[in-house]
């Protein structure tokens, strides 16, 4: 544990918050200490997330080596670690695996949503990858229209300068 780690881990014992970290790892770990009062806790959470998203990918690939990801060195260096960056990194994970993986259902939708918000409220930073992730999120679920014609009518343009720029300079005209 790092010595943000140790501070949200009395933030969680004492049930006492500050702003200088955001609480959401602290207030999670609190709920998991109340369970049982031990760092572990919030441990055995992360590497649940870690696991349960290799195991729905190497279920919907059908293909049991995605086990191996989880490792793999540069995995495997920061899953016994409590940080923030490898709470929103897991449960990005997870959320993308439930995504991907699960039937279109109400429940794949909410349990997507509630990982992807443990990611984002875990680490601030996150926030301007979260924007892109929805997009596609919303794009991917509900055929957003705008956005896809959008992409469609840009690419359309650019082909079309293209080509008149090409022919302008083409040494045979």
């Amino acid at each position: 544990m790092s010595n943000d780690s140790f501070e949200q881990y009395s933030q969680a014992i004492s049930v006492s918050f500050i702003d200088n970290h955001p609480p959401m790892m602290a207030i999670w770990w609190s709920f998991l200490t109340s369970i049982y009062e031990s760092p572990v806790v919030l441990l055995i959470f992360h590497l649940a997330m870690l696991w349960s998203a290799l195991y729905l990918l190497a279920k919907k690939y059908k293909n049991n080596y995605i086990f191996l990801i989880g490792l793999l060195p540069f995995v495997v260096n920061f899953e016994g670690v409590l940080w923030k960056d490898v709470g929103l990194a897991f449960s990005w994970l997870l959320a993308l695996s439930i995504f991907l993986s699960l039937q279109n259902n109400k429940t794949r939708k909410i349990l997507f949503l509630i990982f992807i918000f443990y990611g984002a409220a875990v680490r601030p930073n996150a926030l301007a990858a979260l924007v892109p992730i929805l997009m596609y999120f919303y794009y991917m679920e509900y055929n957003w229209k705008p956005l896809k014609s959008g992409f469609i009518s840009i690419r359309s343009e650019e082909r079309r300068v293209g080509k008149e720029c090409r022919s302008r300079w083409s040494p045979y005209h």
